[in-house]
């Protein structure tokens, strides 16, 4: 295999940019050479870590969005490539819990905002920035999904079904935008660093988790890096702390 590539040049869409392991994807883009949008509900977020990727000497721009609204994420891509021209690399990182219990026990609102933030908003950015690479020619489309698409654990079965999801677009979508020299790759990580637990309103783990956002932006770093000839289908890792006993 061929050394990996510089990102110098290169433009990149980061979602979910404002909380720890999203911001630290958009920043180890920049250090590799690309200039990059972050993006997400919270403004302060965003406009911070764009200060930070700036710092580096790259460009930056902060774009508040909510990926649960299909015209939000097109106004993303516009600002995008008015200011910068093209995309070349999109990271749906944005997703969350939400609420974890057993499907019976669910709400139908919360269904909804689990399929919304998971699935949806994913749909969203691969169309819409999928539109855009097929006309230029080149990109490189980056979901992250969740080790719960291809394992089960109880309460986690609403969350799991928007997750698979991602997986089985990510495949579709690749099959689709190949001709067009567009890759797609599903990220599969177990449980990590990250606010999850507080978000889903699940007990913190008593020891902290193994798995760092530091890891899960070596990993996007890496695919995004690879040689255009290559396709990585699936990129699946966890922390050695987890256990996972397949079904």
């Amino acid at each position: 295999m061929g050394s990996l590539f510089s990102l110098e040049g290169k433009v990149a869409i980061v979602t979910g940019a404002s909380k720890e392991t999203g911001r630290t994807i958009a920043i180890e883009i920049a250090k590799a050479g690309a200039d990059v949008v972050v993006s997400a509900r919270t403004v302060e977020g965003i406009e911070n870590a764009a200060a930070e990727i700036r710092s580096l000497g790259r460009r930056s721009l902060a774009v508040p969005t909510d990926v649960r609204e299909a015209e939000q994420v097109d106004n993303m891509v516009k600002k995008a490539v008015e200011t910068f021209g093209r995309v070349d690399i999109l990271v749906n990182n944005a997703g969350g819990g939400v609420v974890i219990a057993d499907t019976v026990d669910q709400t139908l609102e919360a269904v909804d905002k689990i399929i919304a933030l998971n699935l949806n908003s994913v749909v969203y950015g691969s169309m819409t920035f999928g539109k855009q690479m097929r006309a230029q020619g080149s990109g490189t489309i980056v979901n992250i999904s969740s080790t719960c698409a291809t394992e089960a654990w109880p309460g986690f079965s609403v969350y799991a079904a928007a997750k698979s999801g991602v997986v089985s677009l990510s495949k579709g979508m690749y099959t689709e935008l190949r001709p067009f020299g567009v890759r797609v790759t599903a990220v599969i990580p177990g449980a990590g660093a990250t606010n999850f637990s507080k978000n889903a309103g699940l007990a913190e783990p008593a020891t902290p988790f193994l798995l760092k956002p530091e890891d899960m932006a070596e990993v996007i770093l890496h695919i995004c890096q690879m040689p255009q000839h290559i396709e990585v289908e699936e990129y699946r890792f966890w922390g050695t702390d987890q256990e996972v006993i397949p079904m």
